[in-house]
């Protein structure tokens, strides 16, 4: 069954369950302006006179259709959307408006559109071209912020420590690092302040857990970068003694990580739960499934990782199954499992011969479907083991490469089912080349019987190669071009287009859901009028 076939099927079985031809009837809606909807800016003129002239001014300056999709409002005025393509602008209310009724809304700021009816009764109507089954992020062109200079649109400001932009292009470590020290890594530093900027970058990355090599390493890389190249004169100081002394001085990161920004310092429940994961027996307790367990959970702490504000986490399965990298009805059945609750809605068994402790604490389900979670800790649980902050930086390397995505359609593509831990074996080879298959086990913490079958699958693709004169298992380092032609080859050149429209199907088939359950209850629930004023 093809992609069309099947969208069709599912459908036909939605319009039978959910009866889709009123389910919209007498709704509004609305789209979410900014990044979310790829840049997306609404010019949102509150009369006709404002409309009319901003129209004019567009126009003028041939931003038209189909760069400038135009809808009329309720009141009188209308909305000009555009998408900008520099990145997301900031918001401009009346009161910072250059023009009278006259707002810019970029930047998380929902407008409503067509076939929204205003509450005096007047319905919103396309000027242009109704988009119908067409999306903003799909088909509207973008255009450079430079030709709405005269409208005061400016791109949005963000903070420096909301700003991760320089860490594109450097190893996975460096998001840990501070920006000066990023900038240092990345670009070196000029003449007469080499030495200290270097010693910097020393103590920053020896404070986020690298070891002396690693260290050495990248000190080396960053040295290059230098104008001019250091070490140049009799004065300076070796890299090697510039390590010794990052390790002799009581290393500490320069920059706060994530997960500690709100909390001081404290460490975090999904770092325990993170030492824990490697240091725990699965194969003894999730005997058969454990490789999908251990993935679940892992997939788990980094859903918790990014969003740190709380003690309970919250993750649909579908994102679950992401960063697990299996279907979505297989990472539900392990969230059972991790949980406690190794049944099924018939209270049938899921899996019969794992009796393992909780490592998850249920805490239900949101109206959108996500689960809510947190960390299992306790007697009653199998994470009763405190973990310092020394365990935290012992495990830390090892999580974070084994827990790797990809990053890139191409990646996706060509790494797909060669297997669960396929992707972070390749990116651990790039970062070091291993002499045995057991090394690339013991380092990641993988089944050595899964890692040599992995890797003969990264060798027939060409990912992996094996050098006999130097006796390594070297990563080669291939562009998205050459990684294309890799999965062309396997037949897997669509794989990550089809998982969005997976994606897409699934979530507006929830979407439609909610809409249709709070529609059927709002018919039954609603009291008559009475025709008497409230």
């Amino acid at each position: 069954m093809n992609r069309f076939s099947e969208t069709a099927c599912i459908i036909s079985k939605a319009v039978q369950k959910y009866n889709f031809v009123t389910l919209f009837e007498d709704s509004n809606i609305a789209i979410m302006c900014g990044a979310t909807s790829g840049n997306l800016l609404s010019i949102d003129c509150d009369t006709k006179e404002a409309f009319d002239f901003i129209g004019g001014e567009l126009e003028r300056r041939g931003l038209v259709f189909p760069h400038v999709w135009i809808f009329r409002t309720g009141r009188g005025g209308g909305q000009y959307l555009l998408r900008i393509l520099e990145g997301e602008a900031a918001n401009i209310p009346q009161a910072k408006s250059k023009f009278e009724d006259v707002q810019v809304w970029a930047s998380r700021h929902f407008v409503f559109v067509p076939p929204t009816t205003h509450p005096n009764g007047t319905p919103y109507k396309w000027q242009t071209p109704e988009p119908l089954t067409m999306l903003p992020y799909d088909t509207l062109p973008k255009v450079s912020i430079t030709a709405l200079e005269w409208l005061g649109v400016t791109l949005k400001k963000f903070s420096k420590s909301e700003n991760e932009d320089d860490a594109i292009g450097l190893p996975e470590y460096a998001k840990n690092l501070s920006h000066a020290s990023r900038d240092t890594l990345k670009n070196g530093a000029e003449h007469g302040g080499r030495n200290s900027a270097l010693c910097a970058l020393s103590k920053d990355l020896a404070g986020i857990g690298l070891d002396e090599g690693e260290v050495e390493s990248a000190l080396l890389m960053a040295a290059d970068n230098c104008q001019p190249p250091y070490p140049s004169e009799p004065n300076d100081t070796p890299i090697e003694d510039i390590v010794k002394w990052a390790f002799e001085n009581d290393p500490k990161p320069s920059r706060s990580f994530q997960s500690r920004k709100k909390t001081g310092g404290a460490i975090q429940d999904w770092q325990r739960a993170q030492a824990f994961a490697m240091s725990y027996d699965w194969r003894g307790n999730f005997p058969g499934v454990s490789s999908y367990a251990r993935r679940v959970y892992m997939a788990c702490i980094e859903r918790a990782r990014l969003d740190s504000r709380s003690k309970v986490h919250r993750a649909a399965a579908r994102e679950v199954a992401k960063h697990a990298r299996m279907r979505k009805e297989s990472a539900s059945r392990y969230l059972r499992l991790l949980s406690g609750r190794n049944r099924d809605y018939k209270g049938r068994p899921l899996f019969k011969n794992v009796k393992a402790k909780p490592l998850l604490k249920w805490h239900g389900e949101e109206k959108s479907g996500a689960y809510k979670f947190s960390f299992a800790f306790g007697e009653d649980s199998a994470i009763s083991v405190q973990y310092n902050a020394i365990d935290i930086l012992l495990y830390r390397n090892c999580t974070t490469e084994n827990n790797t995505l990809p990053g890139t359609d191409a990646e996706e593509n060509a790494f797909h089912r060669l297997g669960a831990y396929a992707f972070g074996i390749w990116r651990a080879l790039l970062a070091q080349p291993a002499k045995s298959l057991y090394e690339i086990a013991k380092r990641l913490k993988i089944n050595p019987h899964t890692v040599k079958a992995t890797v003969t699958r990264l060798e027939s693709a060409g990912l992996v190669v094996f050098s006999q004169s130097e006796g390594l298992y070297i990563a080669n380092q291939l562009t998205d071009a050459q990684l294309a032609i890799i999965a062309a080859d396997r037949g897997t050149q669509n794989k990550a287009q089809d998982r969005r429209e997976r994606d897409r199907l699934d979530r507006e088939k929830h979407a439609n859901k909610l809409v249709f359950e709070a529609k059927d209850w709002y018919k039954k629930n609603r009291r008559p009028a009475t025709g008497k004023k409230r």
